[in-house]
């Protein structure tokens, strides 16, 4: 599989711009683009028209009169899933519901739902590759004709991520290792992924469970494929003996404790927002790259109870009002161009290249999890 390697200026430069409200009371102005070049990666669109007014009218109207949308979520948890509730009721006059948890428990309890008919979700979103996953066992559809995807030239790369249009990006990932400032000292994080198998590092770092988060599965598919790295990088970091985090949160609170001093699989959508805190911890630069993913990403649930609902808001996620009251309170960088860049300070790193994992990416890391390729190299079978 052909990948796309960008060799470009720092990504990720400039000031933090704080801005005093989370929730904006109205439609704010879009903030000049950054200044600083994007990386754009090579997705899969459709061509598809335009809604009519008069449609898109009628959508918005039937989704008021349902009145409210269930959202099945990893992402939109906590003070930013409130932000995000807050802001699309005081629009719309719909009520945002949640249901949280780890994206592959919410996506098997969907199917259980359905296969007993019960329809509760109207959105799903966690991470794309599991999102892809749940396109393919059935449980999600097109949102259809939504008019925010036919905007031109705002993109750090579209958000419709399939032909089909089930998979929606509404966040951006970059993918690389952190490390603990109160425990690695200046100069001596690691230069390169490979460095990472030198004894200095045995016991010393934490990774996300590959049978539960598709992170390594990613890392797998993107610099295996690309021949970055090699697949025995698996086994030789398993010989490494990290510990193992059931879900990306409990990766990156593993590494903010001190009980690790680096986190193989950290990205800047976990540890942004606590960056912003003060926490002691930064991304390091690694010769091989960040890995750039459109992730998470959200998708209408097939027999959604609320879909024009689930529509307007998936539609309002990805608009200049959706990302910027999305951004501020993930502190992270946006899907789209046109909206500056609220990565905090420390968060801030430069690659030398970004490579952008593509849908088909996606979907191979999808099948290296479902058959379990980084588990069975890694000694971890359950």
């Amino acid at each position: 599989m052909k990948k796309v390697i960008l060799s470009i200026l720092p990504v990720i430069l400039g000031t933090v711009m704080l801005v005093a409200s989370c929730a904006p009371k109205a439609t704010p102005q879009p903030a000049a683009t950054p200044t600083s070049p994007q990386a754009k990666a090579t997705i899969i669109t459709s061509s598809v028209p335009a809604p009519a007014s008069s449609a898109w009218d009628k959508i918005v109207a039937e989704a008021k009169n349902e009145g409210k949308v269930t959202m099945y979520t990893f992402a939109l948890t906590g003070d930013i899933g409130q932000v995000i509730a807050r802001s699309f009721e005081a629009k719309y006059g719909i009520k945002v519901e949640f249901i949280t948890g780890i994206g592959a428990q919410l996506i098997e309890r969907i199917k259980t739902e359905q296969a007993g008919k019960r329809f509760i979700a109207d959105t799903l979103d966690t991470s794309t590759t599991l999102m892809a996953i749940a396109k393919t066992d059935g449980i999600t559809e097109p949102a259809g004709n939504l008019p925010t995807l036919l905007q031109q030239n705002v993109w750090l790369a579209h958000p419709r991520l399939d032909e089909q249009g089930h998979l929606i990006a509404f966040d951006t990932l970059y993918q690389i290792p952190y490390v603990n400032t109160t425990l690695v000292k200046p100069g001596d994080e690691p230069k390169s992924y490979l460095e990472l198998l030198e004894p200095k590092w045995k016991g010393k770092m934490v990774t996300a469970d590959p049978n539960t988060v598709p992170y390594l599965p990613r890392l797998y598919s993107v610099m295996v494929s690309s021949k970055i790295l090699d697949d025995t990088f698996f086994s030789k970091i398993a010989r490494q003996e990290p510990k193992l985090a059931p879900t990306v949160r409990d990766d990156a609170n593993t590494l903010i404790r001190g009980e690790a001093s680096l986190s193989i699989t950290a990205g800047t959508t976990i540890l942004n927002p606590f960056i912003s805190q003060g926490v002691p911890v930064k991304p390091v630069d690694v010769k091989e790259g960040a890995i750039l993913a459109m992730s998470p990403s959200i998708a209408l649930v097939k027999n959604a109870p609320h879909p024009n609902a689930a529509r307007l808001l998936i539609d309002w996620l990805v608009t200049a009002e959706g990302q910027i009251t999305y951004q501020k309170a993930r502190s992270n960088i946006s899907v789209r161009t046109d909206v500056q860049d609220f990565t905090p300070a420390g968060g801030r790193f430069k690659p030398g290249k970004i490579v952008a994992s593509t849908i088909a990416d996606e979907m191979e890391a999808a099948r290296i999890q479902r058959e379990r390729v980084v588990t069975k190299l890694m000694g971890l079978m359950q």
